[in-house]
């Protein structure tokens, strides 16, 4: 995956959703600051570099021979998803040598056998530890905290890269 894209929610699944504004994952407020936040927020029509991301490699590969990547944030290149206790941030991307670079290492799952009217893929995004990316409280609103949580197929678990 080279060019950026949104991760889109599942909680916003539905015959008539197209996906154009649907939940997807931002960094708080537009920050530019590291150490912001990220939640979900209807996707934006305009100005929404801090809804697009990338996966970079980051030449470590899983168990399963996939790469573990950094997930890279358009609005600034510099900052990556970071684990920071049980939320989700920005931060700048940690040396190889650092002790707290696994905080930052991601991988996106197969797609998980879901039902989705619109035929898109959902996985998980999970960190090198084991956990995954969820929105704390499965809650469908705008403006929810993202967390880590152990993975359970929930559908406030599951994203889809939408271009």
């Amino acid at each position: 995956m080279n060019d950026y894209v949104f991760f889109v929610s599942y909680l916003d699944v539905n015959p008539e959703n197209d996906y154009s504004t649907a939940l997807c994952i931002e960094i708080r407020g537009a920050s530019t600051e590291s150490g912001a936040l990220l939640q979900t927020f209807p996707r934006k029509p305009n100005c929404y570099d801090n809804q697009l991301w990338k996966l970079d490699p980051s030449g470590q590969t899983t168990s399963g021979g996939g790469p573990w990547n950094f997930i890279r944030s358009k609005q600034s290149d510099k900052f990556v998803i970071t684990i920071n206790g049980q939320s989700l941030e920005v931060s700048a991307q940690k040396t190889p040598d650092d002790p707290d670079l696994d905080n930052q290492l991601w991988a996106v799952s197969p797609p998980l056998p879901v039902k989705d009217p619109n035929d898109n893929a959902w996985s998980y995004i999970q960190n090198k530890n084991g956990n995954v990316i969820s929105i704390k409280g499965s809650s469908p609103k705008a403006a929810q905290p993202l967390e880590l949580d152990t993975p359970i197929a929930g559908d406030n678990q599951l994203w889809s890269a939408q271009g």
